[in-house]
């Protein structure tokens, strides 16, 4: 990829997010469409302002070395180190619903896993475990989560009420 192209990915890893305006260069302009279209950033609250996703933080590093365009690199590629879940297996009993609308008495932990690997990076993710085995209560993991960025408990959320297994 273009040094700018890197600058950007380095911006985005260290401040957390980037903005674009009209005034923003094209070339970084498209390259941040790119970005948002392979699912590694998302829009926030602001329409100018854009987030990284857990897909960014897992290809990173090998986004920086590579070498060809970002539509050419293989994001599928099950190479990279996969975040371990030491969590168990326990169910979350759940709320019931008003008629014409999902009904689900209860959810398997591992869709409640499965979003937070897909938020947070693996240094994180550990943080939290480490809270939930010590048993820390829920004003503790929400400072921690939220802590973590702004719109990671929204993004948790959205991808537990969204993964399909959900509605099985």
């Amino acid at each position: 990829m273009k040094v700018k192209e890197n600058q950007i990915l380095e911006y985005i890893n260290n401040e957390g997010f980037i903005s674009v305006t009209k005034d923003s260069p094209s070339e970084e302009q498209d390259f941040i469409r790119k970005l948002k279209a392979f699912g590694l950033l998302i829009n926030t609250k602001s329409t100018h302002q854009y987030n990284p996703t857990s897909v960014f933080y897992k290809h990173y590093n090998l986004l920086l070395n590579w070498e060809g365009k970002i539509e050419e690199y293989q994001f599928e590629d099950k190479s990279l180190k996969p975040i371990v879940n030491n969590f168990t297996v326990n169910t979350i009993s759940q709320f019931n619903q008003s008629p014409n609308q999902v009904s689900f008495e209860q959810i398997n932990n591992s869709i409640f896993v499965e979003a937070l690997k897909d938020e947070l990076r693996e240094e994180q993710l550990e943080i939290i475990k480490e809270l939930v085995q010590n048993k820390s209560d829920k004003k503790t993991i929400i400072q921690t989560l939220g802590g973590f960025g702004k719109d990671i408990l929204s993004n948790i959320i959205a991808n537990v009420l969204t993964n399909p297994n959900l509605y099985s």
